[in-house]
């Protein structure tokens, strides 16, 4: 049996060996990324609905998971991330419920900009980690590079993830996306650090774009910027890691 909603295992950096789970119809997102690996932008929406059934997802996971134990791979996550934004799924928290069982630890991969809803926050309550996006604290530069929903509130959006990184009990990661031009002077990036360091996060992620980007004009930070993006993280007392491929042209060989 194949499923496009449920694959793997895929190694994920970050998270170790992963079940992933698409539990939205792919291109739906609260955000218009200019990094984005999609080949057209998505269909930006801002209300939640339901996308697929949470049991046959459960299911179609169980034979992964069957699948994996026959090749004596070990799942270290079940992780929800979606081509598009999974908190828009209003099953989102039902779906966790339900993969809970399996016991398997679960992960939700988030853009953050739902997260001034306590419906939200209710449902990646359940998770056992939970990955924000934060590519920026300078709202201009955060519309230039994410593109979101007119409706979405940039400083309702940081209060959020604020909120509920006090009451959340699992762990969070963050990542942040550099692009050269709009993200990567020092000033924008101590900004961000700062707001990191303010959320107990276990590892901020640093990232550059490495597969083709929606927008063609789009690259990377130069080698040495990335480097002191680091060290901006790593002064501040932040678990940093980089979270890019080792394929990936020159930056793939920079450390730390």
């Amino acid at each position: 049996m194949s499923s496009k909603n449920v694959s793997g295992p895929v190694p994920f950096r970050q998270l170790g060996k992963s079940i992933i789970i698409n539990n939205i119809s792919p291109r739906i997102c609260t955000y218009s990324c200019v990094y984005c690996h999609l080949d057209k932008p998505p269909k930006i929406i801002m209300y939640r609905c339901v996308f697929h059934d949470s049991n046959t997802l459960v299911e179609e996971t169980k034979i992964k998971l069957i699948n994996a134990q026959a090749n004596n791979e070990s799942i270290e996550y079940l992780t929800i991330v979606s081509d598009g934004e999974p908190t828009l799924d209003v099953k989102l928290g039902l779906l966790i419920d339900r993969l809970r069982p399996l016991g398997i630890k679960i992960a939700v991969i988030t853009n953050s900009s739902l997260l001034h809803r306590a419906d939200v926050q209710y449902a990646l309550g359940k998770a056992d980690l939970v990955s924000f996006k934060i590519d920026t604290l300078d709202e201009k530069t955060w519309r230039k590079i994410n593109r979101p929903h007119n409706i979405i509130k940039f400083d309702v959006m940081l209060d959020g993830i604020c909120s509920f990184a006090k009451k959340f009990t699992g762990q969070i990661v963050t990542e942040t996306m550099l692009i050269k031009g709009l993200n990567d002077d020092m000033i924008d990036i101590e900004k961000t650090a700062d707001f990191i360091r303010g959320i107990n996060c276990a590892t901020a992620y640093l990232s550059i774009p490495t597969q083709p980007p929606v927008e063609k004009w789009v690259e990377p930070p130069e080698e040495q910027t990335l480097k002191q993006a680091y060290q901006v993280f790593d002064n501040r007392g932040i678990n940093t890691e980089y979270l890019i491929p080792d394929s990936a042209p020159a930056m793939g060989v920079v450390k730390a």
